[in-house]
């Protein structure tokens, strides 16, 4: 199959006017600079661009027609709304709602031009239903489906000692799944995971090689509970018998996180709305290992300290993209962060914004070597957007106007949206 358009934006090299894409068997196996030839999928004034990377999720509450709570309540506050909410689900209904909201999620996110989805799959609410090879509509690769490809991190909860053993056999269950999905495990965060807990996942993740996501300094009261163990969030823990005494040694900050976070294959530090000039540098000295993941529109609801982006940019922090969940955020469209990000940042370049969706998130998951570019050899993941206006740069087009896309290749698999 040959596909053409005005535009092709490989991100890792200039961008082509008037070429065309082959693809054979699902891999991108010829890029032509200049075509004159017929072209299967000729998509006339529109841009070709890699498939995006929403490296963040929580598919659980797609179903969500509005953010959960109010934005005015302090961070604990919020984790309440979101525990209420979860109890009251019907039980006897819950693997089905918890499979349609999965299904919705990846629907969105696929409109939107996301090919590759990392997902925080809770044991409780997702199950064998993304892990089972079985089951298509929810792991395939999109060759058959045209669903985006999953990166499955399985959600660990249990602060206290007692949870641990129970814990890692869930993980080893996770990575022993046989299923298209990309497995992956997700120490949920320093208020809900034992240090034991997160030393051995670390460890499973250098072993085994896959990637690991940590929600780290989210919140100004997370700072204080791990320092001081004390503040709003240690009263919520024990309000819910979930805070055991000793835990956290006085003074913990999430250097010490970092330090162990480092030694996993690859590891996606979540939100890091707080932290501070020497976290940062330890991240960028680390990229290998550690990216930070930026959600944008998340950061912007709960009215969070200015997101050190540029910043964090300057010392050579690997940054990516995620949308978090509509639990805080209006809908799931990584375009719509990218576009924000453009709005809020204005000091950050384009192809900086573009690479965070695309090499870099790719980079942060361990497939660089198979997405997140247009380059031979890659996996056909792709997005196409149409050009209302042909006097705009394509970076423009893409980051600047309210274009959605035509249509996205997953694996080589043409899924027309518009």
């Amino acid at each position: 199959m040959i596909i053409s358009a005005r535009y092709i934006v490989p991100v890792v090299g200039p961008v082509i006017e008037g070429g065309a894409i082959h693809l054979e068997r699902g891999r991108i196996s010829k890029i032509e600079s200049s075509w004159q030839g017929r072209a299967e999928h000729d998509f006339g004034d529109a841009v070709i661009l890699p498939g995006l990377i929403n490296t963040h999720t929580h598919l659980e509450f797609s179903q969500l027609q509005s953010p959960l709570g109010d934005s005015s309540l302090p961070f604990p506050d919020w984790i309440r709304s979101v525990i209420r909410w979860r109890r009251a689900q019907d039980e006897a209904t819950q693997d089905q709602r918890t499979k349609a909201a999965v299904e919705m999620g990846l629907q969105e996110s696929l409109r939107a031009g996301a090919t590759t989805v990392g997902e925080i799959a809770t044991y409780d609410q997702i199950g064998d239903k993304l892990t089972n090879a079985s089951d298509d509509e929810l792991t395939g690769s999109g060759a058959a489906s045209g669903w985006p490809q999953v990166v499955a991190f399985r959600e660990l909860l249990g602060l206290g000692p007692e949870r641990v053993e129970t814990l890692v056999e869930l993980a080893q269950q996770h990575l022993r799944a046989e299923t298209n999905a990309i497995a992956g495990l997700s120490p949920h965060a320093p208020y809900t995971v034992h240090p034991e807990l997160l030393e051995r996942v670390c460890k499973l993740s250098a072993t085994g090689q896959f990637p690991i996501a940590m929600h780290l300094a989210e919140s100004r009261e997370e700072l204080q509970l791990i320092g001081e163990q004390k503040g709003r969030l240690q009263q919520m823990l024990a309000d819910v018998g979930a805070w055991p005494d000793g835990v956290f040694t006085p003074g913990t900050r999430p250097l010490h996180y970092l330090a162990q976070l480092q030694q996993a294959w690859r590891c996606l530090v979540v939100h890091g709305n707080y932290l501070d000039g020497e976290e940062l540098d330890y991240l960028a000295a680390n990229r290998g290992s550690l990216s930070l993941v930026y959600c944008p529109r998340t950061h912007h609801y709960f009215g969070h300290d200015h997101y050190p982006l540029a910043d964090a940019l300057a010392r050579g922090v690997r940054v990516v993209l995620g949308t978090d969940s509509r639990a805080s955020n209006p809908d799931l469209s990584l375009l719509n962060e990218m576009r924000f990000v453009v709005k809020e940042h204005d000091e950050v370049a384009l192809q900086d914004v573009l690479e965070m969706a695309t090499i870099r998130a790719a980079e942060s998951l361990g497939l660089e070597d198979d997405r997140g570019s247009l380059q031979v050899g890659k996996r056909a993941d792709l997005a196409i957007l149409p050009i209302d206006n042909v006097s705009l740069d394509p970076l423009d087009v893409i980051l600047k106007t309210e274009c959605e896309p035509l249509g996205v290749f997953v694996n080589g698999c043409l899924t027309p949206l518009n």
